[in-house]
């Protein structure tokens, strides 16, 4: 390959030196002091010729010798080590256009609502905001409380976007949604994941297996889902924590993690947390035990047939 030509490659080394010192101004004031040696240098070497001083030689020299020191120091340190082989990765940028605006008009509306020469309202709209404020906060931290109307929203999007695996309980309180539109809904979103998926039905007792609890696992058989039933009542190994909800959904491992707060019509609540280290180490453990514990849906079926 041939070699760029001599003045090219001057030219980018100085380009070089100045962004390393660019970004490292602190060398600036070794730079500094490696001119002034020069300039000391040339100065009594200047002095020693005219005055034909020996002492004057030897500073000259000193001189001369102490702005090359500095001078190779500075460019040791602050010259920018490049691989282009292995360049730093970029910080993913996920603000679009559309966030973009999305929060300039939010800063524009609080900003004009204070603008109201009425003190009582200005009050209320600098309380909400600082409630708003909290939990942005803990968006910030991955963590999103949804209430109601976005429960459904959500979970349904969770479950359509996995990669790899699902992971969810179920309880007794939430047949009804299963034998619904909605239940068909997380069925399809499951199927459109292409995710493998794993659903345990969690009762107290076996007496709290019901005909429509069956026909619902069953269901969930048929459509690929791996079925699984744990009785609470009857495990001496293994019990929820008291303070973790027995319903509760992990996606891919635990890069989504959701638990439910609270389920009925127009009161279902759950709590979201994204790439949570902590949880995600709780819930893998909750995950294994109530794998381990549990039985298969099919065993339990052949009893359950057996017994009419």
């Amino acid at each position: 390959m041939a070699k760029p030509p001599r003045g090219d490659q001057r030219g980018a080394f100085l380009q070089e030196l100045a962004a390393g010192l660019k970004s490292e101004p602190a060398y600036l004031l070794i730079f500094g002091v490696a001119a002034l040696f020069f300039l000391f240098g040339i100065g009594s070497a200047a002095a020693a010729t005219l005055q034909r001083n020996e002492t004057l030689w030897f500073y000259a020299f000193c001189g001369l010798l102490a702005s090359l020191v500095a001078a190779v120091l500075v460019v040791w340190l602050v010259r920018p080590t490049q691989n282009p082989e292995s360049p730093k990765p970029e910080e993913p940028d996920r603000v679009d256009r559309d966030s973009e605006a999305l929060l300039y008009s939010i800063h524009q509306n609080v900003k004009k609502a204070l603008t109201f020469d009425n003190e009582t309202f200005r009050e209320a709209v600098k309380e909400k905001s600082q409630d708003f404020l909290a939990e942005t906060g803990n968006w910030s931290k991955g963590t999103l409380a949804t209430r109601e109307r976005y429960y459904n929203k959500l979970l349904l999007g969770f479950y359509e976007s996995a990669k790899e695996s699902v992971f969810s309980t179920s309880i007794p309180i939430y047949l009804q949604s299963w034998t619904g539109d909605f239940g068909e809904r997380i069925i399809e979103a499951h199927q459109k994941s292409g995710a493998h998926v794993t659903r345990i039905f969690v009762f107290n007792t076996r007496d709290d297996v019901t005909q429509q609890a069956v026909d619902v696992m069953q269901r969930q058989t048929e459509a690929n889902i791996s079925v699984r039933v744990f009785f609470s009542d009857d495990s001496t190994t293994f019990q929820f924590p008291p303070d973790v909800s027995n319903d509760f959904t992990v996606i891919d491992h635990g890069a989504a993690i959701g638990v439910s707060v609270s389920l009925g019509d127009g009161r279902s609540k759950a709590d979201w947390y994204i790439s949570d280290p902590n949880q995600k180490g709780r819930f893998e453990l909750l995950c294994t035990s109530l794998g381990r514990y549990s039985e298969k849906f099919q065993d339990f079926k052949k009893r359950w047939d057996g017994g009419k």
